[in-house]
């Protein structure tokens, strides 16, 4: 999960995973960070403007419902891919979640983005552009290929979100498309599929792995040179295996940054450039480039 409050006090939340073990926690990091708004009855409240679902696999969208019963959602940006299983109970609670926002707050409150160069959101200057959907995908049940993902920028700064976006999603669709307008280049990057080697090669238990590393994709790395890697992965051990292996995979040493399930990253400047809160936070940075601005980890 990534929250993104912006300079006119839109919220943005990216995916959503809150769990019996840390829903308490992530719920209390909410309410004290997210900011209070007068709604149109007068009254203050919290709320989220955008929910974008990455693609709707289970462990992006599980306990949305909790996160909409506490701040209630008013929109939702749909990868336009099933992804998965379409029977289970976090699949059922998504897509009631749509139809109940389409039916209260009209038709434009849910869309299927079109990756393009113009910004589906313009929240005071942070400009949210979709690189990558499923609106026109042949693949409807390919979540990876069809996932949404998004940059953010703002002031010179970007985040990318990637979601689970696999190496044919960026060779096929998004560095064709988007190579030439520079928006890929990339301040933070949240790495996809949880630090997976999708984002390079083919995951098929049938291909040897070491043989696929030999002609593994890397085209999109460069274009993206991010200053800091965050890996999503937790404090598991293949966490560490796979920062490693994206430090060795990226060799030009940007930050490297693997997760806990305790967090909030927060982007220190003298103009407040953009707040990212996570449920999970950067830690045990590998190497830091020199002459880079530093991102400040604290726990929440």
């Amino acid at each position: 999960m990534t929250a993104l409050v912006t300079p006119d006090q839109r919220v943005v939340v990216n995916d959503c995973r809150l769990t019996k073990e840390n829903q308490g926690r992530i719920l209390r990091h909410l309410q004290a960070y997210l900011p209070w708004r007068i709604d149109a009855d007068g009254q203050s409240r919290q709320w989220i403007d955008w929910f974008i679902c990455s693609h709707r696999d289970q462990d992006h969208i599980h306990g949305l419902d909790l996160l909409h019963a506490a701040f209630p959602i008013r929109g939702v940006a749909d990868p336009g891919t099933t992804s998965g299983s379409t029977d289970g109970a976090e699949y059922q609670i998504y897509m009631q979640l749509r139809r109940e926002v389409g039916q209260a707050r009209g038709e434009g409150a849910v869309i299927v983005p079109r990756p393009s160069v113009q910004p589906v959101f313009d929240f005071g200057g942070a400009r949210f552009y979709c690189l990558c959907s499923g609106v026109d995908d042949a693949r409807a049940d390919d979540g990876h290929f069809g996932n949404n993902v998004f940059v953010v920028d703002y002031a010179g700064n970007r985040v990318m979100l990637t979601g689970d976006s696999d190496w044919r999603a960026w060779n096929e669709k998004i560095v064709p498309a988007f190579a030439h307008t520079g928006v890929l280049k990339t301040t933070v990057l949240l790495a996809s599929h949880h630090g997976s080697r999708s984002f390079f090669v083919d995951t098929n238990p049938t291909i040897d792995e070491a043989i696929a590393w030999k002609t593994a994709y890397a085209e999109h790395l460069p274009r993206l040179a991010p200053a800091l890697t965050i890996i999503s992965s937790g404090a598991r051990r293949s966490a560490i295996t796979r920062t490693r292996r994206l430090s060795r995979v990226t060799r030009k040493g940007p930050s490297i940054g693997r997760s806990t399930s305790r967090a909030s990253t927060e982007r220190a400047s003298s103009r407040r450039l953009l707040k990212m809160s996570s449920q999970r936070t950067a830690r045990d940075v590998a190497t830091r480039p020199p002459g880079r601005r530093q991102w400040r980890a604290e726990a929440s």
